[in-house]
Protein backbone atom coordinates (compact mmCIF):
# COMPACT_ATOMS: atom_id res chain seq x y z
CA UNK A 1 0.00 0.00 0.00
CA UNK A 2 1.60 3.24 -1.05
CA UNK A 3 0.36 6.70 0.59
CA UNK A 4 -1.25 9.24 -0.86
CA UNK A 5 1.32 12.50 -1.75
CA UNK A 6 1.05 15.88 -2.66
CA UNK A 7 2.98 18.39 -4.59
CA UNK A 8 4.00 21.68 -2.77
CA UNK A 9 5.60 24.28 -5.50
CA UNK A 10 6.71 27.56 -3.87
CA UNK A 11 7.53 30.80 -6.16
CA UNK A 12 9.69 33.96 -5.03
CA UNK A 13 11.15 37.00 -6.78
CA UNK A 14 14.91 35.92 -6.79
CA UNK A 15 16.18 39.52 -7.15
CA UNK A 16 14.21 40.26 -3.82
CA UNK A 17 13.74 37.46 -1.52
CA UNK A 18 13.62 33.59 -0.91
CA UNK A 19 11.07 30.89 0.05
CA UNK A 20 11.28 27.40 1.93
CA UNK A 21 11.28 25.00 1.47
CA UNK A 22 12.05 25.76 -2.14
CA UNK A 23 10.73 24.89 -5.78
CA UNK A 24 8.94 21.80 -5.92
CA UNK A 25 8.63 19.40 -2.54
CA UNK A 26 6.26 16.31 -1.95
CA UNK A 27 4.74 15.97 1.23
CA UNK A 28 2.32 12.91 2.57
CA UNK A 29 -1.27 13.50 2.65
CA UNK A 30 -2.24 15.71 5.23
CA UNK A 31 0.93 17.06 6.35
CA UNK A 32 1.62 20.28 8.10
CA UNK A 33 4.74 22.26 6.75
CA UNK A 34 5.83 24.95 7.40
CA UNK A 35 6.43 27.41 4.73
CA UNK A 36 8.86 30.43 5.48
CA UNK A 37 10.72 33.87 3.42
CA UNK A 38 12.83 36.14 3.91
CA UNK A 39 14.12 39.07 2.03
CA UNK A 40 17.52 39.54 -0.01
CA UNK A 41 17.93 42.74 2.45
CA UNK A 42 16.83 45.66 3.65
CA UNK A 43 16.01 47.27 0.52
CA UNK A 44 13.23 44.62 0.40
CA UNK A 45 10.19 43.71 2.84
CA UNK A 46 8.11 40.25 2.88
CA UNK A 47 4.55 41.59 1.85
CA UNK A 48 2.44 38.12 2.31
CA UNK A 49 1.79 34.64 0.87
CA UNK A 50 -0.57 34.39 -2.05
CA UNK A 51 -2.37 31.27 -3.26
CA UNK A 52 -2.96 28.35 -1.74
CA UNK A 53 -1.38 29.89 1.54
CA UNK A 54 -2.47 33.69 2.17
CA UNK A 55 -1.66 36.39 4.50
CA UNK A 56 1.13 38.37 6.27
CA UNK A 57 1.87 35.66 8.77
CA UNK A 58 5.74 34.52 8.22
CA UNK A 59 6.11 32.09 9.02
CA UNK A 60 3.00 30.15 8.13
CA UNK A 61 1.54 26.47 8.25
CA UNK A 62 0.28 24.31 5.04
CA UNK A 63 -1.75 21.49 5.17
CA UNK A 64 -0.90 19.04 2.35
CA UNK A 65 -4.71 17.59 1.52
CA UNK A 66 -3.68 18.57 -2.05
CA UNK A 67 -1.23 19.84 -4.74
CA UNK A 68 -0.80 23.37 -3.84
CA UNK A 69 1.45 26.16 -5.20
CA UNK A 70 2.29 28.86 -2.90
CA UNK A 71 3.74 32.72 -3.55
CA UNK A 72 6.00 34.78 -1.65
CA UNK A 73 5.12 38.53 -2.35
CA UNK A 74 7.84 41.03 -1.77
CA UNK A 75 7.93 44.56 -1.82
CA UNK A 76 10.35 47.63 -1.75
CA UNK A 77 10.83 48.68 1.24
CA UNK A 78 11.67 52.36 2.99
CA UNK A 79 13.81 53.31 6.08
CA UNK A 80 11.60 55.31 8.21
CA UNK A 81 13.79 56.92 11.01
CA UNK A 82 11.59 58.97 13.85
CA UNK A 83 13.54 60.86 17.08
CA UNK A 84 11.67 63.27 19.33
CA UNK A 85 12.31 66.86 20.13
CA UNK A 86 11.30 67.93 23.66
CA UNK A 87 9.43 65.59 26.26
CA UNK A 88 6.75 63.12 24.78
CA UNK A 89 7.20 60.02 23.13
CA UNK A 90 5.72 58.57 19.18
CA UNK A 91 4.00 55.14 18.44
CA UNK A 92 7.01 54.13 16.20
CA UNK A 93 10.26 52.51 16.93
CA UNK A 94 13.33 54.64 16.16
CA UNK A 95 13.96 52.64 12.94
CA UNK A 96 12.07 50.48 10.82
CA UNK A 97 11.48 49.48 7.51
CA UNK A 98 8.02 49.82 5.70
CA UNK A 99 6.91 48.89 2.16
CA UNK A 100 7.31 51.74 -0.12
CA UNK A 101 3.73 53.04 -0.78
CA UNK A 102 2.13 51.86 2.12
CA UNK A 103 0.18 54.41 4.40
CA UNK A 104 2.63 55.51 7.84
CA UNK A 105 0.39 56.26 11.25
CA UNK A 106 2.85 57.81 13.88
CA UNK A 107 1.14 58.90 16.89
CA UNK A 108 2.62 62.19 19.72
CA UNK A 109 1.81 61.85 22.97
CA UNK A 110 3.26 64.30 25.20
CA UNK A 111 5.12 64.64 29.03
CA UNK A 112 3.17 66.30 31.81
CA UNK A 113 3.60 70.02 31.49
CA UNK A 114 4.03 69.73 27.19
CA UNK A 115 2.03 69.88 24.39
CA UNK A 116 2.57 68.20 20.81
CA UNK A 117 3.31 71.47 18.13
CA UNK A 118 4.35 70.16 14.75
CA UNK A 119 6.11 67.86 12.69
CA UNK A 120 9.36 67.96 11.38
CA UNK A 121 12.30 66.31 9.40
CA UNK A 122 11.01 65.35 5.89
CA UNK A 123 7.41 65.42 6.43
CA UNK A 124 6.09 69.23 8.18
CA UNK A 125 2.68 69.13 8.68
CA UNK A 126 1.11 69.43 11.97
CA UNK A 127 -1.73 66.83 12.29
CA UNK A 128 -1.37 64.14 14.92
CA UNK A 129 -2.10 61.35 14.41
CA UNK A 130 0.37 61.72 11.37
CA UNK A 131 -0.95 59.88 8.03
CA UNK A 132 1.35 60.11 5.34
CA UNK A 133 2.22 57.43 2.08
CA UNK A 134 5.63 56.64 2.01
CA UNK A 135 7.19 56.28 -1.14
CA UNK A 136 11.36 56.93 0.21
CA UNK A 137 13.28 56.61 2.84
CA UNK A 138 11.92 59.20 5.73
CA UNK A 139 13.19 61.27 8.85
CA UNK A 140 9.86 62.20 10.90
CA UNK A 141 10.75 64.65 14.25
CA UNK A 142 8.40 64.86 16.75
CA UNK A 143 8.66 68.67 17.88
CA UNK A 144 6.80 68.59 21.63
CA UNK A 145 7.13 72.45 23.58
CA UNK A 146 6.67 73.18 27.11
CA UNK A 147 3.20 74.73 28.62
CA UNK A 148 3.17 77.47 30.50
CA UNK A 149 0.28 78.88 32.76
CA UNK A 150 -0.69 82.91 32.47
CA UNK A 151 -2.87 83.85 35.18
CA UNK A 152 -4.28 87.45 35.07
CA UNK A 153 -6.01 89.63 37.89
CA UNK A 154 -7.11 92.64 38.50
CA UNK A 155 -6.25 95.01 41.44
CA UNK A 156 -7.74 96.19 43.60
CA UNK A 157 -9.52 93.15 43.30
CA UNK A 158 -12.30 94.07 46.01
CA UNK A 159 -13.47 96.92 44.06
CA UNK A 160 -14.06 95.19 40.71
CA UNK A 161 -12.35 97.57 38.82
CA UNK A 162 -12.51 96.03 35.66
CA UNK A 163 -11.42 92.79 33.72
CA UNK A 164 -9.02 91.37 31.56
CA UNK A 165 -8.52 88.90 28.78
CA UNK A 166 -8.05 86.15 28.93
CA UNK A 167 -9.62 85.28 32.40
CA UNK A 168 -7.97 83.57 35.03
CA UNK A 169 -5.26 80.81 34.36
CA UNK A 170 -4.88 79.77 30.79
CA UNK A 171 -2.04 77.56 28.99
CA UNK A 172 0.14 78.29 26.47
CA UNK A 173 3.04 76.53 24.23
CA UNK A 174 6.64 77.81 24.79
CA UNK A 175 7.10 81.12 23.09
CA UNK A 176 3.58 81.70 22.20
CA UNK A 177 2.70 85.86 22.29
CA UNK A 178 -0.54 86.22 23.82
CA UNK A 179 -2.44 89.40 23.42
CA UNK A 180 -4.38 90.54 27.12
CA UNK A 181 -6.59 93.21 27.34
CA UNK A 182 -7.87 95.49 30.17
CA UNK A 183 -11.60 97.09 30.55
CA UNK A 184 -12.26 99.07 33.31
CA UNK A 185 -15.29 99.37 34.61
CA UNK A 186 -17.39 102.74 35.46
CA UNK A 187 -15.70 105.09 37.59
CA UNK A 188 -12.09 103.36 37.18
CA UNK A 189 -9.35 103.70 34.80
CA UNK A 190 -6.44 101.26 33.49
CA UNK A 191 -3.27 102.48 34.78
CA UNK A 192 -0.86 99.79 34.06
CA UNK A 193 0.13 96.20 34.00
CA UNK A 194 2.30 94.26 36.91
CA UNK A 195 4.13 91.23 36.62
CA UNK A 196 6.01 91.77 33.02
CA UNK A 197 8.75 93.96 31.96
CA UNK A 198 7.64 95.40 28.94
CA UNK A 199 4.50 97.28 28.03
CA UNK A 200 3.64 98.01 31.23
CA UNK A 201 1.76 100.96 30.12
CA UNK A 202 0.20 99.52 26.35
CA UNK A 203 -2.85 98.20 26.58
CA UNK A 204 -3.88 95.61 24.67
CA UNK A 205 0.03 94.61 25.14
CA UNK A 206 1.80 91.26 24.43
CA UNK A 207 3.00 88.68 26.92
CA UNK A 208 5.95 86.04 25.62
CA UNK A 209 5.17 82.62 27.16
CA UNK A 210 8.73 81.81 27.94
CA UNK A 211 7.66 80.36 31.92
CA UNK A 212 4.78 80.56 34.29
CA UNK A 213 3.43 84.39 34.88
CA UNK A 214 1.19 86.21 36.53
CA UNK A 215 -0.37 89.70 34.70
CA UNK A 216 -2.23 91.70 37.68
CA UNK A 217 -4.23 94.72 35.55
CA UNK A 218 -3.76 97.86 37.86
CA UNK A 219 -6.86 100.30 37.80
CA UNK A 220 -7.22 103.58 39.64
CA UNK A 221 -10.53 105.26 40.86
CA UNK A 222 -12.00 108.00 38.32
CA UNK A 223 -12.03 111.22 40.29
CA UNK A 224 -15.02 113.32 38.96
CA UNK A 225 -14.60 116.46 38.63
CA UNK A 226 -17.70 118.66 38.29
CA UNK A 227 -17.78 122.23 36.49
CA UNK A 228 -21.16 124.56 36.76
CA UNK A 229 -20.81 127.88 34.33
CA UNK A 230 -22.76 130.39 35.15
CA UNK A 231 -23.63 133.39 33.44
CA UNK A 232 -23.94 136.88 34.74
CA UNK A 233 -26.80 138.81 34.06
CA UNK A 234 -26.80 141.79 32.84
CA UNK A 235 -26.43 145.55 35.29
CA UNK A 236 -28.02 148.13 33.37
Amino acid sequence: TFARRYRLTTYADAARGTITPAGTTWHEYDAEVTVAAAPLHEGYLFVEFDGDLRGAENPQSIIMDSDKNVWAVFSDSCRLTTSVEGEGAISSSPESFVAKGSQVVITATAAENWAFHAWGGDVLLSGNPLKFIIEEDTEVIAIFKRVFTLTTEVSPADQNPGKVEPTGTSYWKEETEVVITAEAHKNFIFSYWSGISEGIFDNPTTVTMDENKTVTAQFLKANTLTITISTPGRGY
